[in-house]
């Protein structure tokens, strides 16, 4: 009878580790899973952060590419500019010189007409200088008019360049912006997908540890249950040998 006492105390006894190992294997599994839940989240996490980063590096090249045709825009503007001022200057050199040529040709004609005038006093040269006079009149009438005309045209070829310049120095100037900020905004994205990808690599290597120590909790709670189903065992085969004793007592009794 003591020996069944005994038996059934250490039955108790393994039945009560074996309840308390079960419950460590079901909380270790239930850790295990939580953890695995959590490594897949941050692996879709880290996946969603590459396509974002991915992405981002996409638009950054398409900014580069953009800020570089947006600054050779600039230099041909540049380049139209300086070409469009050396023509007005060459424009304005040509007005200035046609323009001083019709003063002093209509200068000459002033004296011309001057001179004619005194001649017409002297007997039978007057007829004379009537007829060259006409002459010489006409012709400086006609070349004071097309310098004039020559001044008026290089004035106004002048002005159209002026104009073309200050309008490409504008576009190589607003181009210039353009490639200034697309390159800042493409440096930006960059850095955003440098920091998205360090970010992904993070939380790719929390997840990695996640399942790794998911696993052992795994394996854990595996050896928990085992050593729990043999103190089952030994809990069923102590009751038995109790109860075995018990019957033989009985029987001697």
């Amino acid at each position: 009878a003591t020996e069944a006492a005994l038996l059934q105390e250490s039955a108790a006894v393994d039945t009560i580790k074996a309840t308390a190992e079960s419950e460590q294997a079901v909380e270790e599994q239930v850790q295990s899973e939580e953890l695995q839940t959590r490594a897949g989240a941050l692996e879709l996490e880290a996946q969603e952060l590459e396509a974002a980063a991915v992405g981002d590096e996409e638009e950054a090249t398409g900014l580069e590419l953009k800020a570089g045709e947006e600054q050779l825009a600039a230099d041909e503007a540049v380049t139209h500019a300086a070409a469009d001022e050396v023509l007005a200057d060459e424009e304005e050199e040509v007005a200035v010189e046609a323009g001083t040529k019709a003063a002093m040709d209509e200068a000459t004609e002033l004296e011309d007409g001057t001179a004619i005038a005194v001649c017409n006093f002297i007997p039978f040269v007057d007829i004379l200088c009537d007829g060259l006079g006409a002459i010489a009149a006409v012709y400086l009438e006609s070349q004071v008019a097309a310098e004039l005309v020559e001044a008026a045209s290089a004035t106004g070829a002048a002005a159209i360049a002026r104009n073309d310049e200050r309008t490409h120095a504008a576009e190589a100037a607003e181009m210039e912006t353009a490639s200034i900020v697309d390159d800042e905004a493409a440096a930006g994205l960059e850095t955003k997908a440098e920091a998205k990808e360090i970010e992904a690599l993070v939380d790719q290597d929390e997840a990695e540890r996640d399942e790794a120590e998911a696993e052992a909790l795994q394996a854990e709670a595996e050896e928990t249950e085992t050593a729990a189903e043999a103190e089952d065992a030994t809990a069923e085969a102590e009751e038995a040998g109790a109860d075995s004793f018990l019957d033989k007592a009985g029987q001697h009794g």
